[in-house]
């Protein structure tokens, strides 16, 4: 489609306003509060959408641990150790540290090294819903911690197994509780 500019005086119709809609790059999929020491969002990930960007608004845990993620079938996480994950952190006070692991959970850079507030979170998650290529299942992210002192972390996870997958639960390393509220957008396919 060719953008169309507009000039003063024209009329901007309900048809022109439906084709930039239609044409938008995110689209809003769901959202929801995190609460309890696991919360889900089954379906988010369709055939509609390659890609998804999940961004996280004030989550905190109950104690010190990390963030962390499975990828869903139906409602059943999956447990094996299919995650592989690194990830950098750097503080307000200069201090740096590196972390990779391969585990039954995944994390993308979401890492509270001792603090509770995650302040902000953002991720790509890139083909959950693609088995039948060769890619595999990949996750980049950063986040923001906070104080006393800041913490920044940036970060990967590869689900290290072609499968697919059609949702995905947030949970504390620990058993923690969490809160925080979710929102996940399919970005639309040219």
């Amino acid at each position: 489609m060719a953008i169309k500019t507009f000039t003063s005086g024209e009329v901007l119709t309900a048809a022109d306003t439906n084709t930039y809609l239609a044409n938008s790059g995110l689209v809003y999929i769901t959202g929801g509060s995190l609460s309890g020491t696991a919360t889900q969002f089954v379906g988010c990930f369709t055939s509609t959408f390659t890609n998804y960007r999940i961004l996280l608004e004030q989550g905190t845990l109950s104690a010190a641990g990390d963030f962390c993620f499975q990828y869903l079938k139906s409602t059943t996480a999956q447990t094996t150790n299919n995650y592989q994950y690194a990830y950098a952190r750097l503080t307000s006070g200069g201090a740096g540290a590196n972390t990779t692991a391969v585990a039954p959970i995944g994390r993308w850079g979401m890492g509270a090294n001792g603090l509770t507030n995650l302040m902000t979170m953002a991720a790509d998650v890139i083909y959950p819903q693609v088995a039948a290529s060769a890619a595999y299942v990949t996750a980049q992210g950063t986040s923001l911690l906070g104080g006393p002192v800041y913490l920044s972390s940036d970060g990967m996870c590869v689900y290290g197994v072609n499968d697919s997958f059609d949702g995905i639960q947030f949970m504390g390393s620990g058993g923690q509780t969490i809160t925080g509220y979710v929102s996940i957008y399919g970005y639309r396919k040219p």
